[in-house]
């Protein structure tokens, strides 16, 4: 791909959004097919068609650059799913909710960078305090219909964010399924039905179809290892 043409000045405001968004399109396409580590600055600036110096610029290390890449991915997800609450009451939003973040998680390219990530994370501190922070703002749109669910006494009681941490639990296993045993998990109906699957299971738990199963021992704290 060619570098972009020099010009003088600063670029209009509509040229730098329009750079900055083509940087984040293809670091990411970089960062799934070479990893986070694998993945150097050139690389990036050779797919973007840009200089070094104008990534550098806008972000000053990869790890920014890595940040700016999954916020942008949470932010349009978040835009579709505000979008989606909406129009529609607070259950269906978040079964629509869930299953965007489903289809999200199934998409290959997807996996793949949720794969670098969790690899990076292995060994960087930082790429661990960043999983945390992602991960807080992935939960924030379910919570928030949790907690509009439960207001409204169509949802068990317990604390939102261990029901939200429970459904994202159960769709999340698919790209486990995939790596290990069921590569056709990702294609087809196949990967519908596993997750009306999990949200039967969900609802069932949270009281969205009947007995509230589950919402009592959701109240206790955590505890790793079982009882001792």
């Amino acid at each position: 791909m060619e570098k972009e043409p020099r010009r003088q000045g600063r670029p209009t405001r509509e040229e730098a959004a329009e750079i900055a968004d083509r940087v984040l399109t293809q670091a990411r396409a970089v960062f799934c097919e070479q990893g986070v580590a694998g993945a150097s600055m050139d690389d990036i600036a050779v797919a973007s068609g840009v200089t070094k110096h104008t990534i550098y610029r806008r972000y000053p290390s990869k790890m920014a650059l890595v940040d700016a890449v999954v916020e942008r991915d949470l932010r349009q997800l978040t835009d579709a799913i505000d979008a989606v609450a909406r129009d529609s009451d607070a259950v269906s939003a978040l079964r629509e909710t869930a299953l965007r973040y489903f289809r999200f998680s199934i998409d290959p390219a997807d996996a793949s960078f949720a794969s670098f990530l969790l690899a990076e994370a292995a060994y960087s501190e930082e790429m661990r305090d960043n999983l945390k922070r992602w991960n807080e703002l992935y939960l924030a749109p379910m919570i928030a219909l949790v907690e509009t669910a439960q207001r409204e006494g169509r949802m068990a009681a317990g604390p939102p964010r261990k029901w939200c941490v429970l459904l994202a639990d159960l769709i999340s296993g698919v790209n486990r399924l995939h790596r290990i045993s069921e590569p056709d998990i990702f294609f087809g109906d196949t990967a519908e039905r596993f997750f009306e699957e999990r949200w039967q299971i969900f609802g069932q738990a949270a009281g969205l179809q009947g007995d509230g199963g589950l919402a009592e021992i959701l109240t206790e704290p955590f505890v790793l290892g079982g009882a001792g």
